[in-house]
């Protein structure tokens, strides 16, 4: 738009981008009203994000907008929400130009007024005084961007309660804007101002079952703070379940952290870390990705549960079936290729790798094709050894706007073969592929006692590859060497029973002692000493083809419950998790309210001095390997760990912890990878054969804390330049989850910066039989879900370990 003067020359002008869209809510007769963009019910894989950059705070550029965006769309996000506040007027123009649909928010919270969302005439929009000044936040963003064809919606604001100034500015806006919908949270969600139901943290069970014609988008929802984001595929599941919920926005997308250099190193700087008091500690540290955006390991589950294309096997097996998600774009530009796996390694015939080209498929919006999968059907008709599997990977050959070229859109692992072909024992330096082929031949061992040192008598098993020695005394092992290299450090050697992991944000969240945390403290979970034990083998014999050791051990906990020790709750949130959304009377519906556990019914309380672990070990010592099993007893825990009953308990692991010597820092595993995953954050990650040092398995979350897990691990084999140790569940089919880590827990536990953490003289080895998930429905209540909790019962498991030399498999 120009303006001209007399003699026709420019005085002014005026430009912006255009672009013509139709964004409403559907009308009743459609069986669930939707939200409609262009007459079609698009769901929201949406973020929130504040405007942050590490060096310059608030102040961001158009580089860091542009790389949000770009990083956004690589990770098959569609949507944001500027939480809480209208952004520069840039990054609408950007969103307009790559393709993210927005929902632009008033600048208005007063959350400090009512903190625990249950006083909300408290709040100033129930106050005439501020009537004028609240509406006016939202008049002032309408007024300033309502010519961005990004913005798709409207939202009034955020935790500010609900009250005649909110309402007000509902009318006011429906008035002036009646080409966008509106949404608002406060007041319990469901308010007569918000033409979308947009709860905040509600739980997938009560948005499945809530009776409500609007469409349900979350406005915040999978609290992703630290090693956080668990159980986010739940609610995909729902959403793609379900036609009116359609989808939300995780919180959030970057950690808010401030650059600091100190020492050569790299923290990250949060509140206290600036003398500043009374602070939130790390709770503007909840992202998706780190201050200087890089990723998150959770972003690649976002990218995987959020993908507009998805695969699978037909019935068959013969056949590819492609579903394409989005609503208006076909996938002409895209191409597949798969390639069969024997045990994580892809198959030597030319027939087991394939390609297609999706242009020729004609897979318009919401339809599914089938692509023939030759060679398949041979395959499919014999018996594997090993286990089988179909990674398949969807990419855009071409450049686009906003990836290179070949960019992977969506990769995935669909087994082959119905059972899993457990392997026990490494030959020739690889995994065996058969029973028939781990078998061995044994050597004879020989039987010693000597003493170890003043006070400890020591058992020495010897053959000529392997020399194990068990303390009579504890039963742990002291010693264990392959062909005279050591296996095992000073740092507390094993392998022994471990039930502790550093703590997460998320493990500390809760309140009045309720946190997983707290609850681990107060046991003294990570301090369990050893207070009585017996060894047992049969004395008499001196030389065999194979020892069994027995072990029976009592741990209690090193301190008195109850007695006070470190301090596990410096995220200290009082809120109760889902009062968003059911807090207010009469906005809940009662089946929709999430169901407690009837812990108190079965809690049966256990005195303090009877708080005991009993664990019976069984070392079978033989030329080549070891082998142990354990029978451990955590049913005493219970009246601890579920606060008298009125929570469910849980331990963070069971299984055991290596410190093998600072050389073994190479791993390979078979199992979920290449990045972190845990067993409530791990649809993303594709069962193969992976390789790694030990130095990248520690995710470097801003506060250090539990972190590098992977799950479903069938095998696993850690390596010095010498020496080899492989590893493989003896009760089931894969760990439950498989670490590694150049720190030692208790440092990486107790620490606030990594720069306090120095790596220790060990390599620490973690082969977990059960590992509690990482939760993230929020960050503020014991949020695990109960089937990813280790519950203090009975358990029986075991390990194969078998040391050799390098040099046998090269």
């Amino acid at each position: 738009i120009e303006l001209m003067d007399g003699t026709g020359a420019c005085v002014d002008c005026e430009s912006c981008l255009v672009g013509f869209r139709k964004c409403e809510v559907s009308k009743r007769e459609r069986a669930h009203r939707e939200l409609l963009v262009n007459n079609q019910p698009v769901k929201l894989r949406g973020v929130n994000r504040h405007e942050h950059e590490p060096d310059r705070g608030k102040a961001i550029g158009v580089l860091s907008m542009l790389y949000d965006i770009v990083l956004m769309k690589q990770s098959n996000f569609n949507a944001v929400r500027c939480s809480h506040y209208p952004n520069q007027s840039r990054w609408y123009d950007l969103c307009s130009i790559f393709g993210l649909y927005v929902v632009d928010e008033a600048n208005l919270e007063t959350h400090g007024f009512d903190p625990t969302l249950q006083y909300n005439e408290e709040n100033p929009c129930c106050n005439p005084e501020w009537t004028a000044a609240i509406v006016e936040r939202g008049t002032r963003m309408v007024g300033m961007n309502r010519n961005y064809p990004s913005i798709i919606i409207w939202s009034l604001g955020n935790e500010a309660g609900y009250g005649p100034a909110i309402a007000g500015m509902a009318g006011w806006i429906r008035d002036f804007d009646r080409t966008r919908p509106i949404q608002y949270e406060g007041g319990g969600s469901r308010t007569t101002s918000t033409d979308i139901i947009c709860p905040m943290y509600a739980r997938v069970d009560q948005i499945t079952k809530l009776k409500e014609d609007r469409p349900i988008i979350l406005c915040e929802y999978s609290h992703s703070m630290g090693n956080s984001t668990g159980n986010i595929h739940k609610y995909w599941h729902a959403f793609n379940s379900n036609p009116n919920l359609q989808g939300g926005f995780i919180w959030d997308w970057v950690d808010q952290g401030l650059r600091k250099e100190a020492d050569g190193s790299a923290n990250w700087l949060y509140g206290g870390d600036f003398g500043d008091s009374p602070n939130d500690a790390q709770f503007c540290i909840n992202g998706l990705v780190f201050p200087d955006r890089i990723p998150h390991p959770a972003v690649a589950e976002c990218k995987y549960l959020q993908s507009p294309i998805t695969v699978a096997l037909s019935d068959d097996k013969q056949r590819l079936v492609v579903r394409n998600h989005e609503f208006f774009s076909s996938f002409d530009d895209l191409c597949v290729k798969w390639v069969v796996c024997e045990s994580g390694d892809p198959m030597d015939s030319s027939n087991r790798v394939g390609r297609a080209d999706l242009s020729g498929t004609g897979i318009g919006p919401q339809e599914t094709k089938e692509i023939a999968l030759p060679g398949l059907p041979d395959l499919n008709r014999t018996r594997p050894s090993r286990e089988r599997m179909l990674h398949v990977t969807v990419y855009r050959p071409k450049r686009h706007l906003w990836a290179p070229e070949n960019f992977v859109i969506h990769s995935t692992t669909l087994p082959l073969s119905e059972e899993v072909v457990r392997c026990e024992a490494f030959v020739n330096g690889r995994p065996a592929a058969s029973h028939e082929e781990a078998a061995e031949a044994l050597d004879d061992l020989v039987l010693e006692r000597h003493s170890w040192s003043d006070s400890e008598e020591c058992l020495n098993v010897d053959s000529k590859q392997m020399s194990v020695g068990i303390s009579l005394s504890s039963g742990e092992i002291l010693r264990w060497r392959c062909h005279g290299h050591d296996l095992t450090s000073g740092d507390g050697g094993g392998p022994a029973l471990n039930l502790f992991r550093a703590c997460t944000d998320n493990d500390r969240g809760g309140s009045f002692g309720t946190s997983f945390a707290s609850r681990w403290s107060k046991l003294g979970l990570g301090e369990m000493k050893l207070c009585d034990a017996s060894v047992k083998y049969d004395e008499k014999v001196r030389e065999a083809k194979e020892v069994e050791v027995t072990v029976r051990q009592t741990w209690k906990p090193a301190k008195e419950i109850g007695e006070e020790g470190e301090d596990l709750t410096s995220v200290n949130v009082t809120e109760v998790g889902g009062i968003h959304w059911f807090g207010r009377e009469g906005n809940s519906d009662e089946e929709g309210i999430e169901e407690k556990e009837p812990e108190a019914e079965a809690f049966v309380d256990v005195p303090a001095k009877d708080v005991l672990i009993d664990v019976t070990i069984r070392y079978l010592v033989r030329s080549t390997r070891l082998q142990i099993s354990f029978d451990v007893d955590l049913t005493s825990l219970r009246s601890v760990l579920s606060c008298q009953g009125k929570t469910s308990p849980s331990v963070p692991r069971l299984g055991i912890h290596m410190a093998l010597p600072r050389s073994f820092n190479d791993i390979c595993w078979y199992g979920r990878g290449p990045h972190e995953c845990y067993p409530d954050r791990k649809e993303s990650g594709l069962v193969r054969q992976w390789e790694a040092k030990v130095g990248d398995f520690p995710v470097k979350y801003v506060v250090p804390s539990e972190s590098g897990g992977r799950a479903d691990v069938r095998w696993a084999a850690i390596s010095s330049d010498k020496v080899t140790l492989a590893c493989f569940p003896a009760d089931s089919d894969s760990f439950k989850l498989l670490n590694v880590s150049p720190y030692s827990e208790r440092d990486v536990h107790s620490s606030n910066h990594w720069s306090e953490i120095q790596p220790s003289s060990s390599t620490h080895l973690h082969l977990d039989h059960f590992h509690m998930g990482v939760g993230g429905d929020d960050s503020w209540s014991p949020c695990v879900h109960k089937e990813y909790l280790v519950g203090p019962g009975k358990y029986s498991f075991g390990y194969h370990l078998q040391p050799f030399l390098k040099a046998a498999q090269e």
